[in-house]
Parts: C-alpha cells; structure tokens; sequence
C-alpha cells in the first residue's frame, strides 16, 4: 500500500473515525496520542479492512450501478420483521425463552448496517414508479425488549 493510494487514504480516513469514536467513548489522551495509539495497534489490520473494502467496492461497481445500492438503517419504533432483519442478540431459533420468535415487537434501533439493491421498474399505468428490492444483507437490530431485560437484569444486581 503506497503513500497515496487509495487503500492508504481509506485507511487514514478509517483510522480518523475510530479516533474521534474513540475520544468520544471516554478514552484519556489528546487526539494526536489516540491517533499514534490506534496506528501502532491497529494499522496493519485497518489496511487490510480499506484494502478489503476497495475490492468490493471494485466488485460491486462492476456488476451494480451505484445508484442501485442503499444502506438499510431502521427507525426506533418499527416493528421486527425477520425477513427484512436479524435480531443482533437472537440466537436464530423459533423460540425465545419460551415465547414465539420477535415477530411484532418493536425494534430499539439499529446495531449493524443492512444493505439493499433497489432496482427500477417500468412504470405503471398511474405514472407511479415502482421498484424492486433485494436485501443483500439484513440489518441486525436491538429488539426493545432486549433493553426492559438488560434493565431489570441491572436492577437485581
């Protein structure tokens, strides 16, 4: 990865970020200090994430227009739909604790990003544009009963 390429800019860029992640969280030093800190520890697998990354940007740019691919983020309140997202603390079975699946209950917010291709189709008769989705990879969410559970764990303790 030379000086100048565009791994070596995604990895500063990557590293940037997590700094700022980092001070943010609470971590004790100036940002020059993190900064050094993060790049003696982690910088050989930061390159190997941008370089990583520039290959299936590459990959993705050649077979997918990149208009067609959106980031899936859901809102706080939506309700769980297991085909359109994964439970981040599920652990993939029909049951939990005794109770049906999450089917129905309301989502905290979002833990890892999903990603959808969004392809356009001929339009209608009522001129209104309809499109095609595939879920490329389903978000992973935090279910709202996952935080009643956690506070009532932290309340007996």
């Amino acid at each position: 990865m030379g000086n100048g390429s565009p791994e070596q800019h995604l990895l500063l860029a990557i590293a940037d970020y997590l700094v700022c992640i980092l001070i943010a969280a609470g971590w004790k030093g100036g940002i020059q200090q993190v900064h050094q800190t993060v790049m003696t520890k982690f910088s050989g697998r930061l390159a190997e994430v941008a370089k990583l990354a520039i290959q299936l940007n590459r990959a993705v740019a050649e077979e997918t227009a990149p208009n067609d691919l959106e980031v899936i983020c859901l809102d706080q309140g939506i309700r769980f739909d297991s085909a359109r997202m994964d439970n981040a603390y599920g652990d993939g079975s029909p049951e939990k604790d005794g109770n049906k699946l999450e089917c129905g209950e309301d989502i905290l917010c979002t833990s890892e990003l999903g990603l959808r291709k969004v392809t356009k189709l001929a339009e209608s008769m009522e001129s209104m544009e309809k499109w095609n989705e595939i879920i490329l990879l389903k978000p992973k969410v935090v279910l709202l009963s996952e935080l009643e559970v956690a506070t009532k764990l932290s309340e007996m303790a």
